[in-house]
């Protein structure tokens, strides 16, 4: 997606400490339609690659990019790379995928501190590093915005 290789690594079982905070962080939530709960899939990036992935993407120089295009880019991936990772949930519920959302650092971090992370997946290239966290179930806080 940014014109790099990159290879993703699955984990379950990660401490919400080891995820370190990131330019961009966009969810994407999932009811699981038989139980009724939610669940979330996150896309962390850093500024660099959430850049690199909008000029792949719309095919031109990072210097001619808009916000905008930055944003849409990183929605775009996240509901690419969460198709893949949907059947994890749950193999028997029917799901309901809403749109994916930026959220700002302290929205994220009630994320993290009212939700369990189920897992997450990592890509890695040279430095930099795309991350998919996968919140099942997602509790969200009443003071939670843009989730």
């Amino acid at each position: 997606m940014t014109g790099e290789e990159r290879r993703f690594r699955f984990f379950e079982g990660v401490a919400q400490q080891e995820l370190k905070d990131v330019d961009r962080r966009i969810m994407l939530p999932i009811t699981l339609q038989n139980t009724r709960h939610q669940a979330a899939i996150a896309l962390l990036v850093e500024r660099d690659d959430a850049e690199k992935l909008a000029a792949s993407m719309f095919g031109v120089s990072r210097q001619d990019l808009l916000e905008a295009d930055i944003a849409d880019a990183c929605a775009e991936a996240c509901n690419v790379l969460s198709g893949a990772i949907v059947d994890y949930l749950s193999a028997n519920d029917q799901v309901e995928i809403g749109l994916p959302k930026s959220v700002e650092a302290a929205g994220y971090q009630s994320v993290l501190l009212t939700s369990v992370i189920k897992a997450y997946s990592e890509g890695r290239s040279d430095n930099h590093q795309l991350t998919l966290v996968i919140f099942d179930p997602l509790i969200e806080s009443k003071h939670q915005e843009n989730v």
